[in-house]
């Protein structure tokens, strides 16, 4: 069989396997073996990939750290970080939330660190069902990447960021489907 019939009948059965956003999700790039593998069923494929979720129905997140202009950048991301995760979110909200309590490498000091997660927490309870996939700190700003269903998410966000005591808390709202806003931090 050529190669590229192959490939799409090993795709589409892992799609009638596992389901098609779980392949999505979980599984990466696919490609038919010309040589017979180790000899997992499919019942062994899809308990494999199911014991992969986290048990209690949350998310896995990933800590990732760099540098964006010579300054630390330190990111906390959801594993896997997949539009299919969320289906229908696909209006990306970006909190720019400056901190005035930093350190010398514009981190947020010890004291400031409540008031930011707080905050996070709140856009987490009233985003209007918004899923917040990542943030990232970095000399003096920490962003939050939100995505929504619906406009009316980033508007219910706009009493909370009015109130924020160290400076204008910027937002941003574009249409996304495929997530490219937050891709950067899936890349390998």
């Amino acid at each position: 069989m050529p190669e590229e019939a192959r490939n799409q009948v090993a795709f589409l059965s892992l799609d009638w396997l596992l389901g098609e956003d779980t392949v999505e999700i979980w599984v990466g790039g696919i490609a038919a073996a010309t040589t017979p593998g180790d000899g997992l069923t499919g019942r062994d494929l899809v308990a494999l990939v199911a014991g992969l979720a986290p048990v209690d129905g949350g998310y896995n997140w990933r800590a990732l750290s760099g540098a964006r202009d010579g300054k630390p950048l330190i990111v906390l991301v959801q594993s896997p970080l997949q539009p299919a995760c969320h289906p229908g979110h696909d209006l990306h909200v970006r909190l720019d939330v400056p901190y005035r309590g930093r350190d010398e490498n514009g981190l947020p000091v010890r004291d400031v660190l409540p008031q930011l997660h707080a905050l996070e927490d709140h856009f987490g309870r009233y985003a209007d069902g918004a899923v917040i996939v990542a943030h990232e700190t970095c000399d003096g700003v920490r962003t939050t990447h939100l995505y929504a269903d619906r406009p009316a998410a980033a508007e219910s966000l706009k009493p909370l960021i009015a109130s924020w005591p160290d400076g204008r808390v910027r937002m941003t709202v574009t249409p996304d489907p495929a997530w490219k806003q937050v891709s950067h931090f899936t890349r390998r």
